[in-house]
């Protein structure tokens, strides 16, 4: 019996179109049938009914081809198989000379920090794919010149283990610099870090230390600590972190290490006055005194010493530094020298301070990236300078550290500021606030800005950053991005500002309307009695 009047329709009504059902025009719906009309239905949906005997030979032909179907995509798949396998032969990676292969194994190297102990990650990866990449892996020194150790308990790895590995992986880096990062954290159940044979594995290799980062707790690491010079030639990068803050027997032991000559790059979060290290500030190119969320963690620098501290740092190319205190709103004497930081190309500060007259007292032709605030993880939305073809720089700053003649003159100091960022997260800080004031006078100020970006939402209004971007929108270079979160209701964009936005202007506005202290409950003043009867 033929099933069907077409191939391709395949409804019920269709399939059934040779046996009727009496019961067509009633089917899903909410009819409810009568007595007799459920006896008829039974009758139809009967195991021996001609309706169910066509649907199970339905099944016994799905099966068939079921069969059919999974034989012929088995013998695809022994073709594919086969087929792959002749193309391998000639892929262009399996035809790579290993000269570019290390080319290729270099870069999938990690490059915020060094490469890490991670079977699933490079370097140690490429041992796991082939004989030959391993070969080559296991011939490049360069891939091993780098690794992160932390020397932490685990239920899956001992510190034997770990030191294990460490020694085949310095063998494989040859006679090339290290790039060596340790961190050790003293156990709740002992007072004792273990660290296995890793640090006379370190020892060992001591002259070929290039950039030696340490974190946690220090006095794990006290022979590294009590090197000098002479053991560490090649030293030029030092990382302290000390997560022991009352351990001052630390310090002593860090002030030889932190004296090398060679140092050019200083990275520091450890209790002590910074301008009594032992470094040699000349040489510097690089300097980091930070804090981890309390203030009493960092180098402590206040305005006076960070004003020293720029003085003996004249070859400074990147600083980063937290200001612990300062007076109310420090000022720098007018009878104090200007220092002159011809290469500073990137500068930081972060902290709870007041400075009103800062930038006149420094010269730094070549600064691209100034952060100035309280808390650096605040600043979000400008991170890269920009290439450009004329100079550009980028700013971030914090509106809570400065008076409006402070932030006014700090913006007038730096005539190629391109990339801004204003924020003002601390009004208690009582600093000055992003207002319709500053937009009408920042086209006049910043007459290079290109990109602006102001956050969190403030009392600006929509008005006054339109102004902005009518005044900005035909300057040479023209505006490229404004964002701006406003405490306002949205409102549509002028038709102007659209065309602007039509022609490549990035444009966002996030709107953030100010809410009633007590959102509406339906089942306020309920009163539901218990009843304890």
């Amino acid at each position: 019996m033929s099933l069907g009047a077409s191939q391709t329709d395949t409804s019920p009504t269709t399939i059934l179109s040779e046996s009727p059902s009496p019961f067509a025009d009633k089917l899903r719906t909410n009819y409810v049938p009568s007595d007799p009309e459920i006896a008829d239905i039974r009758r139809l949906v009967h195991s021996e009914s001609v309706w169910a005997q066509d649907i199970s030979r339905m099944d016994e032909e799905i099966q068939e081809m079921q069969l059919a179907l999974d034989q012929l995509k088995a013998k695809q798949a022994a073709l594919k198989e086969t087929f792959d396998a002749h193309r391998a032969l000639i892929s262009p990676l399996r035809l790579t000379p290993d000269d570019i292969l290390r080319e290729i194994f270099m870069a999938c190297l990690p490059t915020l920090h060094n490469a890490l102990m991670d079977a699933n990650q490079a370097p140690l990866i490429f041992g796991r794919i082939c004989r030959r990449w391993r070969v080559v892996a296991h011939s490049t020194p360069m891939l091993w010149s780098s690794v992160y150790v932390p020397l932490t308990t685990s239920a899956d790895i001992s510190i034997s283990a770990i030191s294990a590995a460490l020694k085949r992986w310095l063998e494989r880096s040859g006679s090339r610099p290290l790039d060596i990062s340790l961190y050790a954290l003293k156990p709740h159940h002992s007072s004792v870090i273990d660290t296995g044979s890793t640090l006379p594995i370190l020892l060992d290799a001591a002259s070929r230390l290039r950039r030696l980062s340490l974190a946690g707790d220090l006095e794990a690491f006290q022979p590294l600590l009590l090197l000098g010079a002479e053991s560490l030639p090649l030293l030029t990068s030092l990382h302290l972190y000390n997560g022991n803050l009352d351990d001052h027997r630390v310090l002593e032991h860090a002030m030889k290490l932190i004296g090398i000559p060679n140092l050019t790059s200083v990275s520091m979060s450890i209790n002590l006055n910074a301008l009594s290290l032992p470094s040699q500030w000349s040489h510097l190119r690089t300097l980091y005194l930070w804090h981890e969320g309390d203030p009493s963690a960092a180098c402590r620098l206040g305005c006076n010493e960070w004003l020293e501290l720029l003085r003996r740092c004249p070859n400074l190319q990147r600083c980063e530094v937290y200001i612990s205190e300062s007076l109310p709103d420090f000022t720098f004497s007018s009878d104090i020298a200007p220092i002159t930081l011809p290469s500073l190309h990137t500068l930081k500060m972060f902290g709870d301070f007041r400075l009103s007259n800062w930038v006149p007292r420094l010269s730094m032709p070549n600064l691209l990236y100034l952060r100035f605030g309280f808390a650096k993880s605040r600043f979000r939305r400008i991170d890269i300078p920009p290439t450009s073809s004329h100079k550009a720089m980028v700013a971030s700053i914090d509106c809570s550290l400065l008076s409006r003649s402070g932030l006014y003159a700090l913006l007038s100091s730096f005539p190629a500021l391109s990339h801004l960022e204003l924020l003002a997260y601390y009004s208690s800080l009582q600093g000055y606030t992003v207002d319709d004031a500053l937009l009408a006078e920042l086209h006049n100020v910043c007459q290079m800005l290109t990109h602006l970006v102001i956050h969190p939402p403030t009392t600006i209004s929509h008005a006054a950053v339109s102004d902005f971007i009518r005044a900005r929108i035909h300057s040479h270079p023209p505006l490229q991005q404004v964002e701006a979160h406003l405490l306002a209701q949205k409102v549509d964009l002028a038709p102007d500002i659209q065309s602007f936005v039509d022609n490549g202007l990035r444009l966002k506005f996030e709107y953030l309307p100010r809410k009633s202290t007590w959102p509406f409950n339906p089942s306020a003043g309920i009163y539901v009695q218990d009843d304890f009867m």
